[in-house]
């Protein structure tokens, strides 16, 4: 195993204490997603600026307008409260954060309402099952057959033959959590291509977002991962897709 593979590995643990909070389900999985929701507000909040102050004052902005949903507050309120987090975001780093910003917070409020469905534990679970072996799949495939780069502007390590091992992998999990994606497609195989697909592309736009702010990682809190923004990238089309089958 290498040493890239371990840290990796490692890595994932750091992640351990949320996947057993959401197989516990609520109020433990509540508790969690609302601590990993604050850590991504931080996250893009310190890539925005290195101002204490101001990265202090935009996580909790921004985790107020994702947790303003959650409290059902009138929508005009949380209208006006999500285009501040759009202004704040062009005002700190111009349109590309902003609309990179929009989408995450798109994420987490999506994430959110997902928490509302009974089923939410088992739908988290098995999107994080199909994401994560879409991740594990590129890794080994990339680092076996190599080949061409997927887009070398973008994420020089990711090649094609990384993409579709990672689209396989994904869908081979599908199968195994086929009840739970059903929303997506009845076929598993293609729900879970979906998924894997758009984990890919969600994965690409946040590296796309990091190298335009010039930056390696969204934080170092994670050893091997950088920050959990950079571990969550998989999720940001995911997700709002998904509570979107679901309405």
């Amino acid at each position: 195993m290498s040493s890239d593979l371990k840290q990796r590995l490692i890595g994932l643990l750091y992640l351990l204490p949320f996947i057993l909070a959401v197989l516990a389900g609520a109020p433990f999985m509540n508790i969690a997603i609302g601590i990993l929701q604050a850590l991504l507000c931080y996250e893009f909040a310190r890539l925005l600026t290195n101002n204490t102050r101001y990265i202090a004052l935009y996580s909790i902005y921004f985790l107020m307008t994702v947790l303003g949903f959650s409290f059902d507050l009138p929508f005009v309120v949380l209208g006006v409260m999500a285009m501040g987090c759009f202004a704040m975001a062009y005002m700190a780093r111009g349109l590309f954060a902003a609309l990179f910003g929009s989408l995450l917070l798109v994420c987490l409020i999506s994430l959110s309402l997902l928490l509302l469905f009974e089923t939410a534990p088992l739908i988290l679970l098995s999107i994080a099952l199909i994401v994560g072996a879409g991740d594990v799949g590129a890794y080994i495939a990339g680092r076996r057959f190599g080949g061409r780069k997927l887009a070398p502007s973008i994420s020089p390590n990711k090649t094609i033959s990384g993409a579709i091992g990672g689209l396989i992998a994904s869908m081979i999990m599908g199968v195994a959590v086929a009840p739970h994606i059903a929303p997506i497609n009845p076929n598993p195989l293609i729900a879970a291509m979906i998924i894997g697909a758009l984990g890919q592309v969600g994965d690409l736009y946040e590296s796309y977002f990091k190298r335009k702010l010039d930056v390696k990682d969204s934080s170092n809190l994670i050893p091997g991962h950088g920050g959990f923004l950079d571990r969550f990238d998989g999720y940001l089309l995911v997700i709002p897709v998904f509570l979107f089958t679901l309405l």
